[in-house]
């Protein structure tokens, strides 16, 4: 039986994908119970007991949005306004973005970014219906999506705390290595800890980046600031994204966080 998100969402070919995605987003979901996994080093202990401090038991994710801004190159200063909704779960690895931004003759280009169930999706529509672009199903999808899951995990500090595969290696006071295996993907990000004990960057070293047809490892930097608690939960509610090319930081996301929700039973209704 058709649920509620597939029927809301099945209207055109970029939103049929979408709720495709969001379906096995929550079948995976809700088939993971959380990990409590290995001691963590102090400063993921730190930051967790303030993240969660006040948190309820683990959801089966967080919807988020933002208002954001995307830089459409990374030769020159190109930003445009986007709007955006995300589905993050708290247990296991996935994610599903979804994002408009304005096209030519006023239509919208609809954009799908996700990581469920060990696989990595990219799809760009114009207006929803025409097919731009996609890629799917490779290796370095697959890790590129890993890497942003856990990166933005700390929308969902649940997962950090007791996600399967996720082991916290030791760096010093104010860094750690977050080390995750899902299925066949693993990835590594290296996560710095500020003064207040909260996440204030997250690094790789060899996140791919599509360029042309294939995919070029490069070095990635996501920034976190602005911390308040909503739903018991003390989360970030700025932040900053860049490629680090010829070792210049080459910004191309930015925004602002304005809704954030705990999803326990999201196929009732159509999340966002």
């Amino acid at each position: 039986m058709a649920s509620l998100v597939t029927r809301a969402l099945a209207w055109r070919p970029g939103t049929r994908r979408l709720a495709a995605i969001l379906e096995d987003l929550w079948r995976t979901a809700a088939a993971s119970p959380p990990d409590p996994g290995e001691p963590a080093p102090a400063p993921v202990a730190r930051y967790l007991g303030l993240a969660l401090g006040e948190a309820g038991s683990v959801p089966l994710a967080v919807g988020l949005g933002h208002q954001a801004e995307l830089n459409r190159s990374l030769d020159r200063e190109a930003w445009c306004r986007i709007r955006s909704r995300q589905w993050i779960a708290a247990r296991s690895p996935g994610f599903v973005w979804s994002a408009s931004v304005g096209g030519p003759l006023g239509m919208s280009v609809d954009v799908i970014d996700a990581y469920v169930d060990g696989r990595g999706e990219f799809g760009v529509w114009m207006g929803g219906v025409l097919p731009l672009g996609s890629a799917r199903g490779s290796d370095a999808i697959a890790r590129g999506e890993l890497m942003r899951w856990l990166a933005e995990a700390v929308y969902a500090p649940w997962a950090l705390a007791s996600c399967r595969g996720l082991r916290w290696r030791p760096v010093d006071a104010d860094h750690a290595d977050a080390e995750l295996s899902d299925g066949g993907v693993s990835v590594t990000l290296n996560f710095t800890f500020g003064e207040d004990g909260l996440v204030r960057s997250v690094r790789a070293g060899d996140r791919p980046r599509m360029v042309g047809r294939g995919f070029v490892d490069t070095p990635w930097v996501g920034h976190w600031s602005d911390w308040q608690r909503r739903g018991g939960v003390l989360v970030p509610t700025r932040g900053e994204v860049a490629w680090i090319i010829d070792g210049r930081p080459r910004p191309y996301w930015r925004g602002t966080l304005s809704t954030w929700e705990e999803l326990r039973d999201p196929l009732r209704r159509p999340p966002g």
